[in-house]
């Protein structure tokens, strides 16, 4: 119940997104659930955005599939796994050839949405089907799927958007193993979230645990490569962050949605983007569908940007500035956390000036003397300012406290030549 209660809030966050003009769609405002008087839930630009890249990503991969797996006219599946409240078979016009839109989930779950768009008074072509089923028991997703009438040979579209996740790794790895025995000529495409151990990934995880509904498969494959290694039973499998797939994006479809709403959660923003991806897995006939993602690293390295050679020790942030002197590594601002890894601490911009003392390098690779960096002030600016060494000083000039907000600070850090204890700023 609670893994079906993440579809209420998904359908509010895509139905906010679609009615601040990110995408067309004018089905799903009626099954998402209503704030006060009936009005849509508002979500935020930050949440606008990261629906809207979610929705290019399906769009990218469904485009892919008609433009480059089938002919014009050629008879063609579209499977959508744990479809949930999704409107995307209403949404769009689909191409002549269609066979059928099979949308699979719980029975209650397409009973309440087939309730909901019966009493908006929306018609539903003969076209597309409700498959009760669980989709942990693969032989009643096929038992479900042949008697709404599938063709199993005819090259298939299935999707599955955060639903993997959900599911035991076990449980997954028989639904994958089941599509690609099932399916000889399909383009799976699925989107998902990765990273689960830098800051900003133990924060994700946590952000699930919390709502009783686990991400329970992130750990066993937690980056790009092991996601393609979990599909190899495919003919080829595609698979990138959700950067990529900002870049295979129309230029003017990005200036049009980009300028709809003031937003100033860029760091927020591409952290949501490198934690979540778009995969591709293809057979048979669909592994000649033209490639749109260039390959994009997984974000698990991102908590390592900074760190010291030959120890654990680090800082999890980015945008920050760093400079060594005289024994001392000194850091300034960033995105991340103050001075922890833990996974329940906040996460956010920073202003503090901190150091760590390192022992003289003889082998050329710098030691920590110390285990954690420590405060010894801050600069009044807190992404992407310059940090310059002069002598046994620091300067951190510049930088940005948002993104229209840039400043002229400047501050100086002083180390002296025999400074056992912290700087002065």
């Amino acid at each position: 119940a609670t893994v079906q209660a993440t579809n209420d809030s998904s359908i509010v966050s895509k139905a906010s997104t679609a009615a601040a003009g990110y995408f067309e769609d004018a089905f799903v405002g009626h099954v998402a659930v209503r704030g006060p008087k009936g009005r849509l839930i508002r979500r935020s630009p930050l949440v606008h955005r990261c629906y809207y890249v979610r929705h290019l990503g399906v769009f990218q991969m469904q485009e892919t599939f008609l433009r480059s797996c089938i002919s014009p006219g050629d008879p063609y599946n579209v499977v959508v796994l744990g479809a949930g409240f999704d409107t995307g078979a209403l949404r769009r016009g689909w191409p002549q050839g269609l066979r059928g839109y099979f949308e699979v989930d719980f029975p209650a779950v397409l009973s309440r949405k087939a309730a909901l768009l019966r009493q908006a008074q929306v018609l539903r072509p003969d076209w597309l089907h409700s498959c009760g089923a669980d989709l942990r028991d693969t032989a009643e997703v096929e038992a479900s799927l042949k008697h709404a009438g599938v063709d199993f040979q005819v090259p298939t579209l299935l999707i599955a958007e955060v639903v993997l996740a959900y599911m035991e790794y076990k449980e997954g790895n028989a639904l994958i193993e089941w599509v690609a025995k099932s399916f000889p000529n399909c383009l799976f495409g699925v989107y998902e979230q990765i990273g689960p151990h830098d800051p900003f990934g133990r924060f994700m995880r946590r952000h699930f645990i919390q709502r009783q509904c686990p991400l329970r498969a992130l750990l066993f494959a937690p980056d790009l490569e092991a996601q393609r290694s979990r599909f190899r039973s495919f003919d080829r499998v595609d698979a990138a962050n959700m950067t990529s797939i900002l870049a295979a994006a129309p230029r003017d479809e990005l200036a049009r949605a980009f300028q709809l709403e003031a937003f100033d959660e860029f760091e927020e923003f591409h952290l949501k983007c490198v934690h979540y991806f778009c995969l591709a897995a293809m057979s048979g006939t669909c592994t000649r569908a033209k490639r749109q993602w260039e390959d994009s690293e997984s974000s698990h390295t991102l908590g390592k940007s900074v760190s010291i050679s030959a120890s654990e020790v680090g800082i999890p942030r980015f945008g920050l500035a760093a400079s060594y002197s005289n024994g001392h590594l000194v850091i300034c601002g960033g995105q991340g956390t103050f001075n922890t890894t833990a996974s329940d601490a906040p996460h956010g911009r920073q202003q503090s000036i901190m150091h760590l003392k390192l022992e003289t390098p003889f082998d050329g690779n710098l030691r920590c003397k110390d285990k954690i960096f420590q405060e010894v002030g801050e600069h009044s600016s807190a992404m992407y300012c310059t940090s310059t060494v002069v002598d046994s000083q620091i300067f951190f000039f510049g930088g940005r406290l948002a993104p229209q907000r840039p400043t002229a600070a400047l501050s100086m850090c002083t180390i002296a030549e025999s400074c056992e204890n912290s700087p002065v700023v």
